[in-house]
């Protein structure tokens, strides 16, 4: 099979662009030829492989682009990454050939949609995040600072000024959706979609086709199975990812702080000086590699997750999980998901400091914590999660789903839409 894959960049900058990466290559060992639709270089070591074609339009992630500009328009429809990702799909059309989209809203543009639909090969998109449907992306307010329930695109949607960094932002990001919606007819023309949560499925049905179909695919944590992590015997919790408000670093800098509980933030981002002020005795240990985050993992009592919007699923969550380290999650976000209540971890009220802090209370529980921690370990090296070959199988299984479907809906256009996707 022939695997076009559309992701921003050719380097991982990011959970989603590990997961293309992942795949590319998975897909490639299996013998597939894979032609990999980027903008932003460098290309990751593990791409040069004699069954990857990389497929660059090289040019700047908007916001390192030094033209502004330039910017402004490659953002809402990137011409050269349509004109690239035509010439690719055309070689291809009427042979065994599926299009992924990943990522593309932050270089290769809607365009690049549009470009893989009019080819009439099949699509599948894999939600990472909502941007197919909400201005930015997230369904989350930011000036507010709590999750969005307004429709996107509404007049309130329109008015409501959500961006990190201001109105004129948010209203160029409304111009940016309309034209991925009338021009690159995304959602519309794709009726394959793929999640690795239920809430993410949840949130986006609604403003996808009615007649989509959602695939359901665990994801795949690359780790090395070692001996569980002891977390009885550490006393410092952790919270690993950006330092920004969003993920909620000032509510569990707020609570362990109330608590004199130790907390270690592994990670950079705009909000370190104020973490350090709200907690004194927090470490922020400011950008570390991966292995070194690795290490704190297995050092820590429990990992806070406290992010305030939704995710689309929390994959450090269960890299602590693949470390014996239980997790402590928001009930509203996709973590609760891999996080049994009780079990593998605990769940807090999403954005309830006091109730963040009983749960820190709780974990102060030696017994508690190793069993967690015990339980957390062995689901994770039982599950789906830790296997690649496994994420691609299934993900193969999707592909051919998906091609048989089409080839029957050509073959056979007159028939009912229900009959058109049997398999």
């Amino acid at each position: 099979m022939n695997v076009v894959i559309i992701n921003d960049n050719a380097h991982v900058n990011g959970g989603a662009a590990k997961v293309a990466i992942q795949e590319a290559v998975g897909l490639a060992d299996r013998g597939h030829k894979i032609y990999f639709v980027c903008a932003v270089e460098p290309i990751a070591r593990e791409l040069i492989h004699p069954n990857i074609s990389i497929c660059s339009s090289q040019q700047d992630d908007l916001l390192a682009n030094p033209n502004p500009a330039a910017a402004f328009v490659q953002g809402w429809w990137n011409t050269r990454a349509a004109q690239l990702t035509g010439r690719i799909v055309s070689r291809l059309k009427g042979s065994e050939t599926i299009v992924h989209l990943h990522v593309w809203s932050r270089a290769l543009s809607a365009s690049t949609i549009r470009a893989a639909i009019d080819s009439g090969i099949p699509v599948v998109c894999t939600l990472h995040d909502f941007m197919l449907a909400c201005p930015n992306g997230t369904f989350f307010n930011h000036t507010q600072q709590q999750v969005c329930h307004l429709r996107p695109l509404s007049a309130a949607c329109v008015l409501t000024n959500c961006d990190t960094r201001s109105y004129a932002q948010k209203l160029w990001r409304v111009g940016k959706q309309v034209i991925q919606k009338q021009m690159g007819k995304a959602p519309a023309g794709i009726n394959h979609f793929i999640v690795h949560s239920r809430l993410a499925g949840e949130v986006m049905k609604p403003y996808l086709p009615q007649d989509c179909t959602l695939h359901s695919l665990p994801i795949y944590i690359e780790s090395n199975q070692s001996p569980p992590a002891q977390p009885e015997t550490n006393h410092n919790l952790v919270c690993l990812g950006r330092l920004v408000r969003e993920k909620g670093v000032l509510l569990a800098a707020n609570a362990a702080a109330a608590e004199g509980v130790p907390l270690t933030f592994v990670g950079s981002g705009p909000l370190a000086e104020q973490i350090q002020a709200a907690c004194p005795e927090a470490i922020v240990t400011g950008w570390v590699d991966h292995a070194t985050s690795v290490q704190y993992l297995r050092q820590a009592r429990a990992l806070v997750f406290p992010s305030l919007w939704y995710e689309t699923l929390g994959l450090v969550v269960l890299e602590a999980a693949a470390h014996g380290i239980p997790s402590l999650v928001p009930d509203t976000s996709s973590a609760r998901e891999i996080v049994l209540d009780g079990v593998t971890g605990l769940h807090f009220k999403s954005g309830d400091e006091l109730d963040l802090r009983t749960k820190m209370k709780q974990l102060q529980d030696a017994d508690l914590v190793r069993s967690l921690g015990r339980e957390a370990y062995k689901r994770f090296w039982s599950s789906d999660y830790c296997s690649l070959d496994t994420h691609v199988s299934s993900l193969g299984v999707i592909y051919q789903k998906i091609v048989r479907a089409q080839m029957i809906a050509d073959k056979f256009p007159a028939l009912p839409v229900e009959v058109q996707r049997v398999g």
